[in-house]
């Protein structure tokens, strides 16, 4: 990949680093994958938080506890661990979560003050590092290029994307004072369809209406037994957490897996709410599950409304009808291609080929040719939207509004069915506090039985 005459060298240590990262990166997502942090956890947000807890804060948490428990000092230093650290989740989204993330109180004093400038200053000189796993940049790593074609093949999607191919013609190339992976023009189409990749697997796999509703059962069923799970199993109670508080505690989120389902399924107790959650699960196995009887393509009018302020505004205007909660559920769901309603790649690095003839250390031309890598500012790319192709789609998201209902469709059900189909019906726009306005366009709406 390093080509140029003043490249960066990139040592065998910092390639240790990026192995240990790939292979912790994920290390923690809670029980089913992204149900737990961004379905489950957002229902116990309390006041104060201003920012949502994602996988990758436990993840630091948990190679910070894996680190003191093993002997790594005659391989890695320090730095070294805030490096691997690094690439998984920047410094700087590390700091807008927590500040304090992975550092006690009583730890801050004697954290050597090098350690951020070394790795400040591996980032400057070294930028490409932090492109390979987590692609702040322009999303473009090896983590989608790995779960895009393991959930492929399992779910029997055909893709078009190649990795092998872009592995092969990436090349770290000088842009301005920074060295960033790149590709040639060439390369546009293909990795464009790594994104449609993105979008297609989301649009059939990830946001199907029938996954979606299972992740909702499960989230009930996990929040109604949250406080008859408590880890670690075999710990007094007053050292245990609740399935919620698990996630501050590596002693205890160790023990948080998909066996938590079953976990509650054969649990004994009297409590009413843990007795509703094993009904849940129970009808998830018999395939009674929520169905979605209605969704609405949003439409943006004056500026941009909140998926939270969507959900929380018609959830308000239909419970206002005297239509219970717990019948039903608003989800906003989006779809795009990785960068909101931007093209992904306006953001990717780009290269072309200039040959050369080598000199010698007398100046004169031996004959042989070699190759160097230049960029190509993006601007030259973007600015004229013809300079790739016409046929490239001008809009990048799209947004669905869509109610789930949970409970049975006849008996004294029927009635607040038929009633919250009507008054869903009868929402055309939704206009937030800051008076941000869209419209909706119905595209499914569920027939009375």
């Amino acid at each position: 990949m390093l080509d140029e005459p003043d490249k960066p060298d990139i040592t065998d240590k910092e390639i240790l680093c990026l192995e240990v990262a790939g292979l912790c990166h994920d290390l923690g997502h809670g029980p089913f994958s992204h149900l737990f942090d961004q379905l489950f956890i957002p229902k116990f947000k309390k006041p104060g938080d201003q920012k949502a807890w994602e996988h990758e804060d436990a993840t630091l948490n948990m190679l910070d506890s894996i680190f003191k428990n093993i002997t790594w000092n005659d391989y890695l230093e320090d730095e070294d661990i805030e490096f691997i650290k690094d690439l998984i989740k920047k410094p700087d989204e590390k700091e807008q979560n927590n500040p304090s993330l992975n550092e006690k109180p009583d730890e801050k004093e004697q954290k050597k003050p090098s350690l951020n400038e070394k790795t400040d200053e591996k980032e400057l000189k070294k930028h490409f590092l932090y492109e390979i796993i987590a692609n702040g940049l322009n999303k473009i790593d090896v983590d989608k290029w790995d779960y895009f074609s393991r959930d492929c093949h399992m779910l029997g999607l055909h893709h078009n994307f190649q990795c092998k191919r872009s592995i092969k013609l990436a090349r770290v190339v000088k842009h301005g004072e920074e060295w960033h992976i790149s590709y040639p023009k060439s390369e546009y189409y293909n990795l464009f369809d790594m994104f449609y990749t993105r979008y297609t697997l989301h649009r059939q796999a990830y946001h199907h209406p029938v996954a979606k509703a299972v992740e909702m059962m499960i989230t009930d069923a996990f929040v109604k037994a949250n406080k008859c799970l408590l880890f670690p199993p075999n710990e007094q109670r007053s050292n245990q957490k609740t399935l919620s508080e698990s996630k501050d505690d590596m002693k205890a989120y160790l023990w948080v897996t998909d066996d938590v389902l079953n976990q509650i399924r054969f649990l004994n107790s009297d409590d009413d709410e843990l007795k509703e959650a094993q009904q849940i699960i129970n009808r998830i196995f018999q395939r009674d599950l929520y169905k979605l009887v209605g969704e609405k393509r949003i439409k943006c009018i004056d500026g941009t409304v909140s998926p939270g302020d969507l959900k929380e505004g018609i959830e308000k205007r239909l419970k206002s009808k005297k239509i219970e909660g717990d019948f039903f559920e608003i989800m906003v769901v989006t779809f795009n291609y990785g960068n909101g309603n931007k093209n992904p790649l306006i953001n990717a690095k780009w290269y072309h080929k200039v040959k050369r003839v080598k000199e010698s250390e007398s100046g004169e031309k031996d004959g042989n040719k070699s190759t160097l890598y230049q960029n190509i500012e993006s601007s030259v790319i973007y600015e004229n939207e013809a300079y790739i192709s016409d046929m490239l789609p001008k809009t990048f998201e799209q947004k669905y509004l869509r109610l789930f209902w949970k409970t049975a469709r006849s008996g004294d059900k029927l009635r607040l069915y038929e009633k919250i189909l009507l008054e869903f019906s009868k929402i055309k726009t939704f206009q937030d506090q800051k008076r941000n306005k869209v419209e909706f366009v119905d595209t499914i709406l569920d027939r009375l039985p």
